[in-house]
């Protein structure tokens, strides 16, 4: 057994690592090149935080992987405005693990996979597919089955007030193109909702007196 004290530092390592193999998929996708040790620092960072969040459990190394898939997928939609398949199909198979753990409320997943896709699905239909990309529709699917109906519902509104208030800032002062990348707000708000979406919830609803 190690020393509790060093079970953060093994995150760290363990983000550090995986950030390696992370950077090499994704630039088999796209036309991403960095020298600096970008990816493998965040990955520290992000399972420190994800450590210290949920503890030492299963759904720690649940997180840890999503929030891996979370930061790939990101970085994709970015440079081609397309969400591999099989980074939802990942996030899935962690939704039915989840899901499975907690078999007595697996209903709520079951709504969380359906409670925003569905919403998106529609539009995605009524739009042609000009609206919203069926990238975005089955990342939303898949985070829901992991997150539930309450942090899925979460996750697309903090995605949703980030691309409002960054997308228009980005094209201002960086010349950021006008076709929008929707799937890295969706997955900060995924992870968002991951890390403290009960918590966040659980205040707004005590503001407003329930």
């Amino acid at each position: 057994m190690l020393p509790e004290i060093m079970l953060p530092f093994l995150f760290i390592i363990f983000g550090m690592v995986m950030g390696i193999p992370l950077k090499r998929y994704v630039m088999n996708k796209v036309c991403f090149s960095c020298r600096a040790p970008v990816l493998p620092v965040l990955g520290g960072g992000v399972y420190l935080l994800v450590f210290l969040n949920k503890g030492s459990c299963v759904e720690t190394v649940i997180g840890c992987l999503f929030s891996s898939v979370l930061i790939a997928l990101s970085i994709i939609d970015i440079y081609s405005c397309e969400i591999p398949i099989e980074c939802n199909l990942f996030i899935g198979m962690l939704g039915v693990l989840n899901a499975v753990l907690n078999s007595s409320r697996v209903w709520k997943f079951l709504i969380g996979a359906i409670v925003v896709s569905g919403l998106l699905l529609a539009i995605y239909f009524f739009s042609g597919g000009k609206a919203i990309g069926g990238g975005d529709v089955k990342l939303m699917a898949a985070a829901g089955l992991l997150l539930g109906w309450k942090c899925i519902l979460l996750a697309f509104i903090v995605g949703c007030v980030g691309v409002t208030m960054i997308h228009p800032l980005r094209m201002k002062f960086f010349g950021g193109k006008r076709q929008l990348a929707f799937g890295p707000y969706l997955a900060a708000g995924s992870f968002i909702a991951y890390l403290w979406g009960e918590r966040i919830i659980l205040l707004y609803l005590t503001w407003c007196g329930y």
